[in-house]
């Protein structure tokens, strides 16, 4: 009996040990598995920049070393590897090509628009800059202008934040119907308390409106949206129908939008010449206008550092061919056009690449310089904030609006 028992014993003892070791097995299979799928989400960002990134060259890096460095690293957590492909982006010294983490790109494709902000990061200081508010939205409601840059957001510091995680803490939980944003003005911190209500954005606003020397059409585009282009038609055959003598067009803190309704937009004002240049790894090519105008009446267009991206397409090309007359500030100066796609990993990650940049129909690159004005003028910043209070834009009291309606005034007699 007690050789049986201590057979049996030892019997336990080895089945254990057989367990225990297919444990480790296990454990050590499935690390080998978090691994892979670690690296495979490391190359599938370098092959997206190997293929897509604007410049061949990537940034002069030779790339299939950092490829090899980055492969050969151990990766034990997606933190870890999210930091290390991060890392790697910005070998390319480009702000806007950046890794998304799942809560990053779930922030910017499920809720664009969030409490109506568009920010950029500027490439010196790493601030995050307000380059506009949306009209009708709850930051353009509380006052916040283009320029400011944004301190803290729910009292957090956005020091060291990027752009797409700025993006992200700016998202509102369905159980906080306020946000608190802490903005630096011209030195001074301003705190702004955000109620967050239901609100529309519509890309076209129009309107008539009767003028001694002849009736004007003031047509306001906020973003350039898929739609965009039909909104625009609709508004034009309404205002003609009119007999409208002339038109305003108020690009004013508009951040772009989709590439296509511009070029589509500035077709319905131009018959010929080229509305932009695109510029990519396979090089330039020109999209020009098709004869297609709605109208060739005199047209003024207004823009200022809240002007940026697509919305700098449409004016530069209206102003390059001599169809408008630009009036107000100089633009954003935004002219990289990004592709903003998830990633296979089943994580939900996602990633923004410069795949391509722009240029004027006369062949200038306004990264970072903008469009200047044949008529600038400046609006003090008192002045924005009571006519944002007011919604006197657009109106007599709007002085860029006023003097965009006196060179309106005067083509319009020139031509009659």
């Amino acid at each position: 009996m007690k050789r049986k028992f201590i057979l049996g014993a030892i019997a336990i003892s080895v089945a254990g040990i057989m367990i225990a070791g297919i444990g480790i097995l296990l454990h050590n299979e499935q690390k080998k598995t978090e691994l892979k799928e670690h690296k495979d989400l490391v190359d599938e960002v370098w092959q997206s920049v190997n293929r897509e990134y604007i410049e061949p060259t990537v940034n002069n890096q030779d790339w299939q070393a950092v490829r090899n460095e980055y492969l050969s690293r151990s990766y034990t957590s997606s933190e870890e590897t999210y930091k290390a492909i991060q890392e790697m982006l910005e070998l390319l010294g480009d702000p806007q090509t950046q890794f998304l983490t799942p809560d990053q790109f779930e922030a910017i494709t499920t809720d664009p628009f969030g409490i109506g902000i568009f920010l950029t990061q500027d490439e010196k200081t790493g601030e995050l800059k307000v380059i506009t508010s949306l009209e009708n939205s709850p930051a353009f409601a509380a006052g916040i202008l283009p320029g400011d840059v944004i301190v803290k957001i729910n009292g957090q510091s956005t020091q060291g934040v990027d752009l797409y995680e700025g993006y992200r803490r700016l998202q509102v939980p369905e159980s906080n119907q306020q946000v608190i944003l802490t903005v630096r003005r011209r030195q001074k911190e301003l705190e702004f308390r955000l109620t967050i209500d239901k609100w529309e954005l519509k890309s076209v606003h129009y309107s008539y409106q009767s003028r001694p020397a002849g009736s004007i059409g003031y047509i306001r585009l906020s973003i350039l949206s898929a739609d965009g282009a039909k909104e625009m038609r609709k508004a034009i055959e309404d205002l003609e129908k009119k007999k409208v003598s002339g038109y305003i067009l108020d690009l004013r803190s508009n951040p772009g939008g989709v590439l296509y309704a511009a070029t589509e937009i500035a077709e319905i004002w131009l018959s010929e010449g080229i509305i932009v240049s695109t510029v990519d790894r396979q090089g330039q090519s020109d999209i020009r206008a098709n004869n297609r105008a709605f109208t060739d009446k005199p047209l003024v267009v207004l823009v200022d550092k809240g002007t940026g991206s697509a919305s700098e397409i449409l004016a530069g090309a209206l102003q390059d061919n001599q169809r408008a007359v630009l009036v107000g500030t100089r633009t954003l100066g935004n002219n990289r056009i990004q592709s903003v796609k998830k990633l296979k990993s089943e994580d939900g990650s996602g990633l923004s690449i410069t795949i391509a940049k722009w240029q004027t129909a006369k062949g200038e690159d306004i990264y970072n310089l903008g469009l200047t004005p044949d008529v600038e003028l400046e609006i003090a910043e008192t002045k924005q904030i009571s006519l944002s209070k007011e919604g006197a834009w657009g109106t007599p009291a709007d002085p860029q609006y006023a003097k965009a309606q006196e060179i309106l005034t005067g083509l319009i007699k020139k031509q009659n």
